[in-house]
Parts: structure tokens; sequence; C-alpha cells
């Protein structure tokens, strides 16, 4: 499923040039995990696991034979990913503000005010759907019994 974001503005929350951006994983010293197991491990499908890739949410090694290699330190960022999408936000919002709730030392007011603002575009799309809803719910009681 193709998410679209609201807001097409980078906030600066946390100005990160994604090709600063190196692997969230260190497989050194680390259990590796190939894609099924990451997506058992997290309840991800592998689809979405390749596509927070695709995104620059999440970064995996490669082995030898070309298979992704993630440690048992994705899980804890997928899971992160997982929540700020269940919290209505897009991928490229996501890939802005991620860093900054990763690394406690960028968690500043900024990145409080974005998230705010996140919010307050739901209320907005929640509070349209609810007119919308009463529009429908007009229309619908107008309509004859038998009909």
């Amino acid at each position: 499923m193709t998410r679209s974001c609201r807001t097409g503005a980078v906030s600066g929350c946390c100005v990160v040039m994604l090709a600063r951006l190196g692997p969230d994983i260190n497989v050194r010293g680390k259990r590796p995990m190939r894609i099924g197991q990451l997506s058992e491990a997290t309840g991800a499908s592998p689809r979405s696991l390749r596509y927070y890739e695709e995104q620059h949410l999440l970064v995996s090694t490669r082995s030898s034979s070309g298979q992704r290699i993630y440690t048992d330190e994705a899980v804890e960022r997928v899971a992160l990913i997982r929540d700020l999408f269940q919290a209505g936000l897009c991928s490229s919002t996501i890939a802005d503000i991620l860093p900054c709730m990763t690394d406690t030392a960028s968690q500043t007011p900024i990145l409080r005010a974005r998230l705010i603002s996140e919010r307050a575009i739901i209320s907005d799309q929640i509070e349209a759907m609810g007119k919308t809803l009463k529009a429908m719910d007009s229309v619908l009681g107008n309509l004859p019994l038998d009909a």
C-alpha cells in the first residue's frame, strides 16, 4: 500500500543527509538475521521491510550471496517504524524524524513541535471526516424507507 505524505516539507528537526545515513546495524558481534527471520520477529511482512529500506527507514547489509542481513537492533527499529506509521505519519515524515527519535540528544522542542503539528493535521482530517459522515447520514435520512 502506497502512502502519500500530507506535508511535502522537511521540518529540519534533524538535518541528516541520506548520503551520511549509514547502516543502523552493525553485523559484527550480533546475531545476523535474514529478512524472513526479521519478519517473523517483528510481524512486519518481508515486503514491508523492503519498502522500509526503499524509503531509507531501515538499512541492511548484504551477504556475499546478496541476501539482506539484519541484527537484533533492527527489531527495535522496525517496531518504532511501525508505531510511527500507526500514528498516521507518512514514510517521508518518518524518514525526517526517525534520527531524532532514535538519538535522545536530538529530541529537541523542534521534534515535539513537528509531532504536535502532525497530530493537528490528523485531528483536522478526523473533523472533516466527521462532517462527511454527517452529510452521508443526512442523504440516507432523506431516502424513502423502501428504497
